[in-house]
């Protein structure tokens, strides 16, 4: 276990095996309500979905808003790191299991709602607010840990995700985000979703659904592109998202051939947009100005936004993207070294300290979080890169 596994175990594992999505920076332990009390205004108030029985405390909205991501990525660093010769196979599948378990945990606190529902906890409870990269970080990870999981969890993963994906398809992609009323999700964000349930459950209406919504969206790709906009903000989470949704086509519950051209030119797209965030000290600023065409920065960094350990996130989808781009292994690997190389433990920032001038001074609080999605997304990058190694030193 390598130093930064040690600091996600001491730190980020919450007693039911879910990963804290923020912790305090200075104490190293779960956000406390009175942390945000000490910030004044409106950081005391109560954090509610829209919904007029959810209320939360800003600590237990913040510790486990995107829990659902953090605790995916970190399932999905140990089952890269199980591929790894030379490491404590025992341990690490004790980890795996218990980061599945963490997810099942989940999974059943959203069926007191509805059945396939995958909430955000917000204070370890049901909420009734999720979103599509929490439901699609969790079917992913679920679907690498399969092969080195127990006949019983096997069982579990054949029945969560065919039932995660009916849950939106029954909506008919319809569900409330915070207090827009009855949204209408992108639609290129559940083709994945439906193509997985598909593989696990044998049911050929999620396949042919999957199939329509592609062809009736297959101009929107990649759906997540900044660069049109003249500035590429969070771009972390665009090309993420991006990459795990065309990894489950491309690889996992593979879609017609036909497709294959246009989702991989996607990926391009992608990373051209992603890299261009990547800064020489390690980190990733949340938003750079760019020219619309190319992608290329078109300010100094002054002009940047704060930057943020995200760049981890950003890392790990080129590493992914290079199992269907061979071609971009070599700036991907080089990309990953600098993140890997630069950032400890202590500077997986959500925001960071340096630059909190940059936000408004109301959400200043935010440069004083260690963020799960980053150290997690860290540890899923390094298994991958180390993947690439021992591949590159077997071939010679």
């Amino acid at each position: 276990m390598d130093e930064f596994d040690r600091f996600i175990e001491d730190h980020f594992i919450d007693a039911h095996g879910v990963v804290y999505s923020q912790i305090d920076v200075a104490t190293l332990q779960p956000l406390q309500d009175d942390f945000f009390r000490s910030w004044g205004g409106d950081n005391t108030d109560t954090w509610g979905g829209g919904w007029g029985e959810d209320h939360f405390s800003a600590a237990e909205y913040w510790s486990y808003e995107n829990c659902g991501m953090c605790t995916g990525a970190y399932l999905n660093s140990l089952c890269c790191a199980l591929r790894l010769p030379g490491i404590d196979e025992e341990d690490v599948r004790r980890r795996a299991k218990r980061t599945f378990d963490g997810l099942v945990y989940i999974y059943r606190i959203g069926q007191a709602w509805e059945r396939g529902f995958f909430p955000k906890i917000w204070g370890n409870r049901l909420s009734h607010q999720t979103s599509t990269d929490q439901v699609l970080y969790a079917m992913h990870s679920m679907h690498n840990y399969y092969p080195f999981s127990s006949a019983e969890d096997r069982k579990s993963i054949e029945e969560m995700i065919p039932a995660m994906a009916e849950f939106w398809m029954n909506r008919n992609y319809v569900l409330s985000y915070y207090h827009v009323k009855d949204m209408v999700w992108p639609p290129l964000r559940f083709p994945s979703f439906l193509m997985l349930a598909w593989k696990y459950s044998g049911k050929e209406k999620f396949r042919k659904e999957a199939l329509r919504i592609l062809d009736e969206n297959i101009g929107r790709i990649p759906e997540n592109s900044r660069r049109k906009h003249g500035s590429l903000y969070a771009m972390a989470d665009a090309i993420t998202m991006d990459t795990m949704n065309h990894e489950i086509l491309l690889d996992f519950a593979p879609v017609p051939e036909h497709y294959r051209k246009v989702l991989l030119d996607g990926l391009r797209i992608m990373w051209e947009e992603g890299k261009a965030t990547l800064t020489p000290d390690g980190f990733h600023p949340f938003s750079v100005p760019c020219d619309p065409i190319t992608a290329r920065p078109t300010a100094g960094p002054e002009k940047n936004g704060p930057r943020m350990a995200w760049s981890t996130m950003v890392v790990r989808a080129g590493l992914e993207m290079a199992r269907l781009l061979p071609d971009l292994l070599p700036e991907t690997m080089a990309a990953a070294e600098i993140v890997l190389k630069k950032l400890r433990p202590e500077e997986m920032y959500y925001y960071h300290p340096a630059d909190a001038e940059k936000l408004p001074e109301k959400n200043r609080y935010k440069a004083c979080f260690l963020s799960g999605d980053a150290i997690a997304n860290r540890q899923w990058a390094l298994h991958l890169y180390q993947g690439y190694q021992q591949k590159a030193g077997t071939e010679k």
